[in-house]
């Protein structure tokens, strides 16, 4: 980081292997409602356990990037945190990596509807040791109020346009985009959060990206590289595109 360069993160959402088959079966979702994560811009139930195993086995070898980043989908409802947080804790146990490398990452949106019932679901996952994420899918109005009382550890912006859904070409050249991200940045730094900007697929992006001392990105920029040759492009590499 003292370098100036902006860091790329791993990236769960990039797996390719088809979920279910022989190398890496369906399991059972870490939260009861991981079953519906998919309509919300989460990772399929059964390949999260699958995937921070094998982030696990090349963390050891020495390869990885810090930090893993998984959609979860909607958080708990109040009813079913005891059980939720739970199993949570018996998952966690059985990856053989520490929770502090993985960020478990949830749309804004979904957050606001019960403000204390996130409130509590985001305590209960720090006590874990979990890192925690909130997609900003708008950064033009930002509800900083709700942020300022969520212990999260990272803002991640262009989310949207990362997964295919926004318009990648148009990300990041939006007029007031710079001086947007850099309302989110100043607001994440005095809470001593940090901004993962999402969908940085050029130089030019990359460099806007790093001049606002953004600390990490995730794109296309980032040469994909595989821990093994059975899940190929599951990660992003720990830095910026060779020759670049």
């Amino acid at each position: 980081m003292l370098t100036g360069e902006v860091a790329g993160v791993s990236a769960a959402p990039a797996w390719t292997e088809p979920v279910g088959g022989s190398l890496h079966p369906m399991e059972a979702p870490v939260f009861p409602m991981w079953a519906d994560s998919l309509t919300h811009g989460g990772l399929p139930p059964g390949v999260v356990g699958s995937v921070c195993r094998e982030f696990s086995a090349w963390t050891r070898d020495g390869g990885a990037p810090g930090l893993l980043c998984v959609s979860v989908g909607p958080v708990p409802g109040k009813a079913a945190l005891d059980d939720a947080t739970g199993l949570a804790r018996d998952f966690l146990a059985g990856l053989g990596m520490e929770p502090s490398r993985l960020v478990f990452f949830f749309q804004c949106a979904g957050l606001m509807a019960d403000p204390m019932t996130t409130l509590h679901a985001f305590l209960a996952f720090k006590r874990m040791g979990v890192r925690l994420g909130v997609d900003l899918c708008d950064i033009e109005h930002p509800p900083y109020h709700f942020l300022e009382m969520l212990p999260v550890d990272f803002l991640r912006v262009g989310r949207e346009a990362d997964v295919g859904s926004g318009d990648v070409a148009a990300f990041g050249e939006k007029d007031g985009f710079r001086d947007r991200l850099a309302d989110v940045c100043a607001f994440a730094g005095n809470l001593l959060m940090d901004v993962i900007v999402a969908g940085v697929d050029s130089a030019a992006l990359y460099r806007t990206v790093s001049g606002l001392g953004c600390r990490f990105a995730q794109g296309a920029f980032f040469t994909a590289v595989s821990p093994s040759g059975k899940s190929s492009g599951l990660f992003d590499t720990n830095g910026v595109s060779s020759g670049l």
